[in-house]
């Protein structure tokens, strides 16, 4: 009937059945890239006999934003709500004749699916059975294998401050993978798959970088995460692309409580950490200094209560430390005496006078010296037939790194739309904030690479919640 009807309107009017076509195409987009990051709810409902309950009223409410998802049951008795947003749900249920069946706490997380099957009892609709505090609900409708880290578990877990990507060594069949490959962060292998097999999803979105391996931004700001996930075996059909582990980060959309975190994080390795036997073995008598001052803060809240929610986020680290260390290695360069010989002897040699002109010597950044016993005097012949020694050594200079980074961004999320077509639908978009020119980040479209250190010893970390 469906078909039949497309191709009569097609006949009589050709632009509308081409909009027709590219609207379903939108929309089923749409639907694919809400199943990576949304949830559902399915079930069956009977009543004390085991036959099926035709037409039931079905209401799932989100306990945080208040949005409610209304369906009825269809002719075999079973509901599903779609692409709903993770977190926690109450699932109630009526029809006339039977008491209201409610079950609390049904948590939903990234393309999972809890099953409630519910058995109604006889009596009246004012009354409710109640059920809550059960054992975790078995998801019996996908075969995939997956680890979920929540928000509170990402704030106590230590060392995760700089790179989420190492949450997947806590999965089944992760392991660090070989150091054949360049990777933007952590290299790791699923189930034997190659390093570089490995798919990073933000919010649904491509987040791998197009380079090398490894995501291409790193989200750094622990607090806005709403949801960290590994999926190491037996995909959904939504993904695709990589046979290794899928790595997706839920950004959180806000609640109808107003809710905000301030952060601070304080790194000195120099009056908080010891020196390791590597440090100790080239005779240093106390730690080189690294400083590392992070302040953060997330604030979410309701624009329209039950409509309508933001979230937003921001985070700058300030690092100071020791001048990054620049040597020539085991090459050897003229010293500047080695060079003022050389130079009396050719006067005239062209290569010579460009090396004074643009060799290591001639670029003041971070004050190149002679590395200590590195000298050594190597034989030359001059054009007169004369041998000459001339002193060559290594050349060392130290250069200061970039200290500051700041990372910022939010995200908004809309409640159901109200129509027939798009009954279980979510609106959701995410905006990342540009960080001022003296921030020194580099900005490629929507992604961005930041490079940051995980916290160790010698760091602490405090957190104020208003």
């Amino acid at each position: 009937m469906l078909a039949d009807h497309v191709d009569n309107v097609s006949a009589s009017r050709p632009g509308r059945g081409a909009w027709s076509c590219l609207a379903g195409l939108v929309f089923a987009a749409c639907a694919a890239w809400g199943q990576i990051t949304t949830g559902s709810i399915s079930g069956n409902v009977t009543d004390p006999a085991g036959a099926v309950v035709v037409g039931g009223t079905v209401k799932v409410s989100n306990q945080a934003t208040g949005v409610t998802t209304a369906l009825l049951t269809n002719e075999a008795g079973v509901f599903k709500a779609a692409f709903l947003v993770p977190g926690t749900y109450t699932v109630s249920i009526q029809a006339p004749g039977f008491r209201t069946f409610e079950a609390k706490d049904v948590v939903v997380e990234l393309a999972h699916e809890p099953v409630i099957n519910a058995t109604l009892q006889v009596g009246a609709v004012g009354e409710t059975v109640t059920v809550e505090g059960s054992a975790p609900l078995l998801v019996a409708d996908t075969s995939q294998l997956s680890t979920d880290v929540s928000t509170e578990r990402l704030l106590t877990l230590p060392a995760v401050q700089g790179g989420m990507d190492k949450l997947a060594l806590t999965s089944p069949g992760v392991v660090v993978g070989f150091g054949n490959i360049n990777s933007n962060g952590l290299v790791f292998s699923a189930n034997g798959q190659r390093a570089r097999s490995n798919n990073f999803l933000l919010d649904g979105q491509d987040n791998n970088d197009p380079t090398i391996a490894g995501p291409g931004y790193f989200f750094s700001t622990l607090e806005a995460v709403g949801e960290f996930q590994v999926i190491t075996n037996q995909y959904s059909a939504e993904y695709g692309r990589n046979a290794g582990a899928i790595l997706n980060i839920r950004v959180k959309s806000g609640t109808n409580t107003f809710h905000g975190v301030g952060t601070y994080f304080r790194r000195d390795d120099q009056n908080w950490t010891a020196l390791d036997n590597i440090q100790r073995a080239t005779g240093l008598k106390g730690p080189p200094k690294y400083l590392a001052s992070i302040l953060g803060g997330q604030f979410e809240g309701p624009v329209i209560k039950n409509r309508l929610f933001f979230n937003i986020w921001t985070q700058r680290e300030w690092i100071r430390q020791n001048a990054s260390y620049i040597g020539t290695g085991s090459t050897l360069a003229p010293t500047p005496a080695g060079l003022s010989e050389l130079q009396s002897y050719f006067p005239n040699s062209i290569p010579l006078q460009n090396y004074i002109k643009y060799g290591p010597w001639s670029i003041p950044l971070g004050n190149p010296a002679i590395v200590p016993n590195s000298t050594v005097m190597q034989n030359l012949t001059t054009p007169g037939g004369q041998t000459i020694s001339v002193p060559f050594a290594s050349v060392e200079r130290f250069v200061p790194l970039p200290s500051d980074n700041w990372d910022s961004g939010a995200s908004t999320i809309a409640s159901p739309t109200r129509c027939s077509s798009l009954a279980n639908s979510t609106t959701r978009s995410t905006t990342r904030l540009s960080p001022p020119a003296t921030a020194r980040r580099a900005i490629s479209s929507a992604l961005r690479v930041t490079a940051s250190r995980p916290a160790e010893a010698g760091s602490g970390r405090s957190r104020r919640r208003w």
